[in-house]
């Protein structure tokens, strides 16, 4: 059955957060899903009106396929920051399911896993050279960009925690780990770090801003690695995969709602503005690639 309630507090880092509202509409059915906020372009916001992003777009269409939900029952997105946090709400049936940048190696055999949904890989998010032309974007400051691999080592870089990144260690002397790429790109305006580590997809989405657009770009661990005096652990130049976590006991059920989804079209529709806005094209699920491979037979 779907989880119904009036509020939930949980938080990855041990303070209460209230979940956000993906309806203001008064109503008794609650519909608690988890997500891994603050991702721009994959799940970010803090109120119905702002909470968004391709991840939100496919919750939402998964949530709708489920016959233990009502139509007319209210979702609220939970945040979440990684797998472990969860597993207990899962169980109890406080959360429906949660979704959000899991990948692989944030898999508990506690629940059930639905995917993959996309496919991802570690890179990093480095300023662009700046732009002397008339048309410069100037809303972020120039600053100097990275341009060696000598560089890197000795830069600023800014980890996004439960990245593939945050998991093996760095050929860079001088890291921070934040808890979302968002805090990481804030840190990149003010000149605090000179690169973000991260997946593919998340550092992707903060350059939807075409603000930002125009300010970054990615760099992948196989050019670096490239670099001879360079070495760079082989978990960052392996692909990883994002999955969908549940009770082992409705896996079968979301199974055939994430395939229904995703054969209608709607994981496409959820990234169609992301490669011509980034230059990035998401590596994301056909329907006969999703599996129930870590649901508990």
């Amino acid at each position: 059955m779907a989880a119904v309630t009036f509020a939930v507090v949980l938080s990855g880092c041990g303070t209460t957060e209230d979940p956000v509202t993906d309806d203001g509409a008064d109503t008794e059915e609650v519909v608690n899903i988890g997500v891994v906020l603050s991702s721009p372009g994959l799940a970010s916001g803090s109120d119905p009106v702002e909470t968004s992003g391709a991840e939100i777009a496919l919750g939402r269409a998964v949530a709708a396929e489920l016959d233990t939900i009502e139509p007319e029952a209210q979702v609220r997105w939970v945040p979440i920051s990684a797998a472990n946090d969860t597993i207990a709400a899962i169980q109890n049936g406080e959360l429906e399911f949660m979704l959000g940048q899991l990948s692989e190696s944030q898999l508990t055999d506690q629940l059930g896993w639905v995917g993959p949904y996309a496919t991802a890989k570690s890179a990093l998010l480095i300023r662009q050279a700046a732009d002397e032309t008339e048309n410069a974007i100037t809303t972020i400051e120039p600053l100097e960009s990275i341009t060696s691999a000598a560089e890197l080592v000795e830069a600023p870089v800014c980890v996004v925690a439960n990245s593939a990144a945050a998991s093996v260690e760095l050929p860079i002397e001088n890291v921070t780990v934040q808890q979302t790429v968002s805090e990481c790109e804030v840190g990149m305006r003010s000149g605090r770090f000179d690169a973000i580590a991260a997946d593919d997809m998340q550092l992707a989405g903060v350059m939807l801003d075409p603000n930002l657009a125009a300010t970054y770009e990615l760099l992948s661990w196989s050019d670096i690695a490239a670099e001879e005096d360079l070495e760079v652990a082989d978990e960052l130049l392996e692909a990883h995969q994002y999955w969908i976590g549940t009770d082992p006991a409705h896996c079968d059920a979301l199974t055939e709602a994430l395939r229904t989804v995703v054969t209608q079209g709607a994981l496409v529709e959820a990234f169609a503005e992301w490669e011509e806005a980034t230059g990035f094209n998401p590596d994301i699920a056909t329907a006969s690639q999703i599996t129930t491979k870590h649901c508990p037979s």
